[in-house]
């Protein structure tokens, strides 16, 4: 009569989670591929993984499938491109004046962004430099103002839907942030 629900209802035992959460948490597996995502991410961020990364397994594995199509994609989209290979491309991602255009090692260049490097500055993207989705990054305004640059230092976020122009020269210092839809 006094007895509160709570004391009717009995907590699960020990081996009931384990075999309702991911049976493959726990495998050897699992540990070695976490393991070896880990050590991908360490190689791509300049700064290293979080030690506090708490992802589960299968997203960190997700992660890492998408990040190894994204790197393989760089391969043949940044042929021509000057600097480190250690870059991930998204699809549908062009580029135009490859040989004015250095990357850094660990960018990211999201789905739909188009850079046009065309100019005697041309563009330069530090270690670690991430361009949103569909951004556009455009050294010059054309053939009458071919001396336009553009330089995003390490740690630059461009968000998605972005317009940068450099024509009269742009630079963006280390870890600066940009906003979604600024032009």
């Amino acid at each position: 009569l006094g007895t509160d629900r709570m004391d009717l209802v009995s907590e699960p035992s020990h081996a009931s989670q384990a075999r309702t959460s991911g049976w493959y948490e726990d495998t050897f597996l699992t540990h070695f591929a976490r393991s070896v995502a880990l050590w991908v991410v360490r190689q791509a961020r300049p700064d290293g993984a979080p030690s506090d990364m708490d992802w589960s397994t299968i997203d960190l594995i997700g992660q890492l499938c998408g990040r190894l199509a994204s790197l393989l994609r760089a391969q043949v989209v940044l042929l021509g491109v000057k600097g480190s290979r250690l870059q991930f491309v998204e699809r549908g991602v062009s580029i135009e004046g490859r040989r004015h255009l250095t990357l850094g090692r660990g960018c990211v260049l999201e789905r739909g962004v188009h850079i046009r490097a065309f100019s005697q500055g041309g563009i330069q993207l530090g270690s670690g430099v991430t361009v949103g989705r569909y951004s556009v990054l455009e050294a010059s305004s054309g053939i009458g103002a071919p001396h336009g640059q553009i330089v995003l230092e390490d740690g630059v976020g461009i968000s998605d839907y972005c317009f940068l122009g450099g024509a009269g020269g742009l630079r963006l210092g280390r870890d600066t942030i940009v906003g979604q839809a600024v032009t």
